[in-house]
């Protein structure tokens, strides 16, 4: 029988017929749940790989696991969903990153508008790097998302300007709700989601999103949170687009 817990193996810990748990992913595997040699289970390597390893040995920082067999991206979506997140409050904007990598969000760009909060630094990169990896592990994916570092929202329209994606701004004045049913949501093809800060986009952003060939949309009637936004038009084509 195998355990349905997954653990996280660097890319570089995995070889032809074994890999190595290290660290805090060995502790937790050997010390917390105590599995023995000869246990079954799952460990995931970020880069799409699902791993089903038998435990071999281990010492007082490693775990040895012998690989059984290797799936492919066997719970990811098939296309690509990046978010473009304003910056909100720490908690809020922690809560997003955990919830859109649950939803199978291929990368999280995060950005700074006229009203969002002052620029993350470092610490907070590396602390939505941490999030994403326990609810990539809680979700059963195999594909870390990318957290890029702090860009400006302009440069992130013109740069999305001419790529053959979906381009959605989510905006609250917009007259155009978000319908599953007026979006391309069958054929599952690539997109990016623009979600603003809690004060929302200014007329000039949402007008320059439009410039750059971003369609505006909103998510109904009643005024949303932006991490609420941010979750629901993700969890949309997460769920709608799925092949």
């Amino acid at each position: 029988m195998i355990d349905s817990q997954y653990f996280f193996v660097r890319p570089q810990d995995v070889y032809a017929d074994h890999l190595v748990l290290r660290d805090d992913e060995s502790q937790h595997c050997v010390k917390v749940l105590r599995k023995a040699p000869g246990d079954r289970f799952y460990a995931i390597d970020g880069l799409g790989h699902e791993f089903t390893v038998a435990l071999e040995h281990s010492d007082k920082t490693s775990a040895h696991c012998r690989i059984l067999s290797t799936a492919s991206k066997p719970r990811e979506l098939g296309f690509e969903i990046t978010l473009v997140q304003a910056l909100i409050k720490k908690d809020h904007f922690d809560l997003v990153v955990e919830k859109v990598t649950e939803l199978g969000v291929h990368r999280i760009i995060p950005v700074k508008t006229r009203r969002s909060l002052p620029e993350a630094g470092h610490t907070k990169i590396e602390r939505w790097h941490k999030i994403a990896l326990t609810a990539m592990k809680q979700s059963r994916r195999s594909l870390m998302p990318e957290i890029t570092p702090v860009s400006d929202l302009n440069s992130v329209l013109r740069r999305y300007a001419d790529r053959p994606v979906q381009k959605i701004f989510l905006h609250e004045s917009s007259e155009q709700p978000l319908d599953p049913n007026g979006i391309n949501f069958a054929k599952a093809c690539d997109t990016i989601i623009v979600v603003g800060p809690e004060g929302g986009f200014t007329d000039e952003e949402a007008a320059r999103a439009a410039e750059y060939g971003f369609q505006s949309f909103s998510l109904g009637l009643r005024r949303l949170r932006a991490e609420t936004a941010s979750i629901c038009g993700v969890g949309l084509f997460s769920m709608f687009a799925h092949p």
